[in-house]
Parts: C-alpha cells; sequence; structure tokens
C-alpha cells in the first residue's frame, strides 16, 4: 500500500490583490468571534500600504494543507521596539485536529526567523474567558498554539481595546502573552519591560491603524489613553510581573479549577495502562505465534504511532515523538 501524506505550506501575501488573500480573509472572517475581528477592509488597505508609512512591517500569511487553504496569519513587527506582535492565528476548524495545528506554529516559527527582522520578544493580546464566553474556543485554541510557539501568560492587567468606532463588544479585559524571539520560556519581567509592550501595542499598533480614519485619530486616542490609565491603577507598585500567571484562563464559565486538572491525571493514568497493556499483548504475542523480532517491532511502533497521533491533539512533545516515529517507520519501509 502506498503511503501518503500531507504537504504543508505557509505563503506570504505583500498586496490585496494576491492569489488567494481574498480567500484568506474569508477564512479569517467564518472563524473569528465578532467581538475580536477586525474590519476586512482595513486589512487589505494595510496590507498595501503599510510599508508606504512604516518602517516596522504587517506580515500577512496564508496557510496550506495539500494545496488548499485553510489557514490566517496577521502579525504586525516593530523596529525600534524589537516586538513582533501577533495579531491573529486562525484555522479552518475542519482541519483543528492531529498535526495540522502545530505544523502551522512550526511554519511561522520558520518563516519569522527567515524574516530580515531583529526580534526580542513576541508577544499577542488573548481575550479573558470571564468577559468573553462567544470567543471561548478560538481563545483556547489560540493559548494552545502560543504556548507551542514558547510564549506563556503575562500576569498583570490588560484591556483589548475597541476595535473601531463601532464595535463595542470588543473592548474587553485580556491578558496577554510572551516569549523571547529565541523562545526562550521568561520566568518574569520588569514593570518597564511591561509597559513599554502595552505602549506599544496601543499608541504604535492600534492608534496607528486607525488613523486612516481622518479626523478621529484624537478620539481613538482618548479611548486608548484611559485603558492604559486602568492599567497604570491595577499595576500599583509592582516591580516585577511574573509570567504564566491566570491558569483559569482555558477554562470555560462554567468549569471548576480542579476539572481540567482531574482530567490531565486521569489521561496520564489510562496512558500508562495502554502502554503497560500493549506491550504484555505484544510479548504474549511473540511467545505463541513465534513472531520474529523485527516483526515484533514493527508493530510496536505502529502501535506508538497510533497512540501518539491521538496525545498530539493534547501536547506538543506527544507530537514531536509522533513525527520522530513517523520517520523511523518511514526509514523501516524503504530498508525492507
Amino acid at each position: 500500500m502506498e503511503e501518503t501524506r500531507a504537504v504543508y505550506k505557509l505563503r506570504r501575501f505583500t498586496s490585496s490583490t494576491d492569489r488567494d488573500f481574498a480567500r484568506a480573509l474569508k477564512v479569517y472572517s467564518r472563524f473569528i468571534p465578532p467581538s475580536l475581528k477586525t474590519n476586512t477592509n482595513e486589512i487589505a488597505y494595510w496590507l498595501d500600504n503599510y510599508a508606504k508609512h512604516y518602517e516596522d512591517r504587517l506580515l500577512l500569511y496564508g496557510f496550506y494543507v495539500n494545496q488548499r487553504l485553510v489557514g490566517y496569519s496577521e502579525l504586525a513587527w516593530f523596529k525600534e521596539e524589537r516586538i513582533l506582535i501577533v495579531d491573529y492565528i486562525v484555522i479552518d476548524e475542519q482541519y483543528r485536529k492531529n498535526n495540522v495545528f502545530f505544523e502551522f506554529a512550526e511554519h511561522l516559527r520558520h518563516s519569522i526567523q527567515s524574516e530580515d527582522i531583529d526580534v526580542d520578544y513576541l508577544i499577542a493580546e488573548v481575550a479573558s474567558m470571564g468577559e468573553l464566553g462567544q470567543a471561548f474556543e478560538y481563545s483556547r485554541a489560540l493559548i494552545r498554539l502560543l504556548k507551542f510557539l514558547g510564549l506563556g501568560l503575562v500576569k498583570a492587567p490588560y484591556f483589548q481595546p475597541q476595535l473601531g468606532f463601532s464595535n463595542f463588544e470588543s473592548k474587553i479585559r485580556a491578558s496577554l502573552m510572551v516569549s523571547t524571539f529565541g523562545l526562550a520560556s521568561l520566568p518574569a519581567i520588569g514593570r518597564e519591560t511591561y509597559r513599554l509592550f502595552v505602549q506599544t501595542i496601543y499608541y504604535k499598533h492600534y492608534l496607528r491603524w486607525y488613523s486612516m480614519y481622518e479626523g478621529r485619530a484624537s478620539e481613538y486616542k482618548t479611548q486608548l489613553d484611559d485603558l492604559y490609565g486602568q492599567i497604570e491603577e491595577e499595576l500599583g507598585e509592582k516591580k516585577k510581573i511574573e509570567i504564566n500567571g491566570y491558569k483559569d484562563i482555558l477554562q470555560g464559565p462554567n468549569s471548576t479549577t480542579e476539572g481540567p486538572k482531574s482530567a490531565h491525571f486521569k489521561l496520564g493514568y489510562l496512558s500508562m495502562l495502554i502502554f503497560l497493556l500493549a506491550t504484555g499483548g505484544l510479548l504474549a504475542l511473540k511467545h505463541f505465534l513465534d513472531i520474529s523480532t523485527i516483526s515484533l517491532i514493527f508493530i510496536y511502533v505502529a502501535t506508538m504511532v497510533s497512540f501518539f497521533s491521538v496525545m498530539s491533539l493534547f501536547s506538543p512533545e506527544s507530537y514531536k515523538v509522533f513525527k520522530s516515529l513517523l520517520k523511523f517507520m518511514s526509514s523501516f519501509r524503504k530498508r525492507k
């Protein structure tokens, strides 16, 4: 039987007339909740005009599986601050399974590293679950992807500014996720560093974005000033800000603190039981049916591939093992 493999590709858009850009915006529009959505006309406008006004960069990508466009990502890089902001990462819900999720992350990582840009920090906004139930599934998936990229949750107050002048549901409490560009985990950051993050996002990203509406920039700046004042007030005298706070952000509105923890323990025990049963069963099979050692190894590896293909839905580490096992089986079959 001939082995088939999925082919993944990431493509950067540089113009609103690029092939598939309109399709990418349709994926974005279908799967981003209204309260987290930026007007697609604004995205198209800035794709065509950003480089004309600023040395910073707007980076838009489409992600393909077997030549089918299934994902969209939007990032912004700020040269002076050496900060890369993740605006959006979205995948067609039909493809949010197996290794597609992690392949998207890996392709983005490699593409960012190949760009001629100097980056110290990678940052993203994530809506708070307590105030935005409708966006829960998207935000949970986004956190999962960003954690695979190495980002941690910042334990500090933050508010997502209103997206435009009529999307009133979009001004919500949120959180920032951050990592160094080398994807090293950060245990904490200083107050001034966090202020730099917020100031860059508010005044060099949001304010600049809505300056396209002439005559309303000062109105929008007033909103940003109010939100920034709230953040400063809630920070108080805190000098050091921890990373990986807000463990409950991945839980739904009706979840309890113990629910997910208990589920993970059960999953771990089940995994151990499956491995023990599989090992015992295969050894018994070899004893009674006199199966060769090579065949036994192949069967055992195939069993582990099946197991880790399921586990890769929950863990980036399992996905790495899954890919390694596939490569091993591929080389084994070629030798045969």
